[in-house]
């Protein structure tokens, strides 16, 4: 992997590339620490402290490790400059104003370039052993939502729900891929709700927006029951956004603009009367982090390619009333995708 991003360096002229964000780091050399730095030329160095010497030799054997027993960043500027680089490029997106003047004051005969996107393009086309373990993630998210809706009843509240769904995937070896969204009744009306004491009453929406992450990989995936019969104009709303996602996923394939695929959903929930309360893009690409490229926003042009997985997840809010959103992961393929989400998505009364 690191000889493709050498590859990229080259065009963008530069002499090594200065990698700081964790995701970045553990995807390109397999560690993941707190603090780490890792520097892209001739060969790969990975800069740690004392805490994580001996991780870094384990995790990551293909790099150079540097033990940065001072200063963290007088180790690592200070190795720069012993290297000869004129031309250094560091993540823009990463590097905190503080560190970039310290590197600034340390570096004054190197040309600092800041560059955007270079391992995230990378990232987003996801090998099979990738896809192999976001599976694993999925079907650990299904079977503990399955759980949850077991223990459903009168009283219990937001957060009972949040952390019984942490339980059970913590309890088999996983971590959360983001902290759990977890809304009653009108709550779902907030796309990001944070779990409350809110409690649980007849004829309220649940909506559970939740992701296991298995082997740093994650998944993300959303589903709403009704507990008890729910009002006429929810069932309404339900069945627009579901037919909404499922035209979005069916026109899914290799070549397709990202914003070709958000107009596919915007448009059927225009057609239905819900287009102004559908306030978000379609969806976003995920893998070591649950956020990733790309967006499938209005009038995005970047086109989709194959290996890539997104998510699927257009939305109706109504405050006062509540939220409705299904979210689907889906592998993006040549011909067509595969939705790797396979809990139903049918009506659940409870």
């Amino acid at each position: 992997m690191v000889s493709n991003i050498s590859d990229v360096l080259k065009r963008k002229k530069v002499d090594a590339f200065l990698v700081t964000h964790r995701e970045n780091i553990a995807y390109l050399s397999g560690f993941y620490g707190s603090i780490g730095a890792l520097l892209i030329s001739e060969k790969p160095v990975l800069f740690v402290d004392g805490r994580y010497y001996i991780q870094a030799k384990e995790q990551a054997p293909d790099c150079e490790i540097v033990l940065a027993k001072n200063s963290f960043w007088d180790a690592v500027s200070e190795f720069i400059k012993n290297q000869g680089i004129k031309r250094l490029g560091f993540e823009e997106a990463n590097v905190t104003y503080r560190v970039y003047r310290s590197l600034k004051r340390k570096l004054r005969e190197v040309s600092l370039v800041p560059l955007s996107g270079i391992v995230e393009k990378e990232r987003m086309i996801k090998k099979d052993w990738e896809i192999e373990r976001m599976r694993k993630a999925q079907a650990l998210t299904e079977e503990a939502v399955s759980h949850c809706l077991g223990i459903l009843k009168e009283g219990i509240c937001e957060k009972d729900l949040a952390r019984e769904f942490e339980f059970y995937v913590k309890g088999r070896g996983a971590e959360l891929a983001f902290e759990s969204i977890v809304a009653f009744g009108e709550r779902s009306a907030l796309p990001h709700a944070k779990p409350t004491e809110r409690k649980l009453k007849k004829g309220d929406i649940v909506l559970m927006d939740v992701g296991a992450r298995v082997d740093g990989y994650c998944c993300d995936m959303t589903r709403v029951f009704f507990f008890g019969k729910p009002e006429e104009e929810l069932l309404k709303m339900f069945n627009a956004v579901l037919e909404a996602q499922n035209r979005a996923i069916e026109g899914i394939r290799e070549g397709r603009k990202c914003g070709e695929i958000d107009a596919l959903a915007r448009d059927c929930l225009n057609e239905k009367g819900y287009g102004e309360l559908f306030t978000h893009s379609l969806g976003h690409g995920v893998g070591r982090e649950v956020h990733e490229m790309p967006g499938l926003a209005p009038n995005s042009k970047e086109r989709l390619r194959s290996s890539t997985i997104v998510t699927v997840e257009p939305g109706v809010y109504v405050e006062g009333l509540g939220g409705i959103r299904i979210e689907d992961m889906v592998l993006v393929g040549k011909k067509s995708s595969e939705d790797l989400t396979h809990f139903s998505k049918e009506l659940t009364i409870i």
